[in-house]
């Protein structure tokens, strides 16, 4: 059996304080695995970019879950598919 320190999910928050000043057009919100596979500053990019377009904030977020699952997918070793 699993004790909980063998868990993957970590319940201790990684957060900063700060102001935001009346130029702020968006708060980015994510968890450490999006920051996994990606910067702070290249996800804060792509949220720029879309919302500019006039994206929603729904499909902002989708295209940067979909942008990450594909880093990912792009970072993991080639294998043969089979667990150890």
């Amino acid at each position: 059996m699993c004790s909980p320190r063998d868990t993957v999910v970590i319940a201790e928050p990684d957060f900063k304080t700060g102001e935001l000043g009346p130029d702020a057009a968006f708060l980015l919100l994510a968890s450490d695995g999006l920051f996994d596979v990606m910067g702070s500053g290249t996800a804060t990019r792509l949220a720029h970019d879309l919302l500019l377009e006039n994206h929603s904030a729904t499909i902002t977020a989708q295209f940067i879950v979909r942008y990450a699952a594909q880093q990912r997918n792009m970072l993991k070793p080639a294998g043969n598919g089979k667990s150890p």
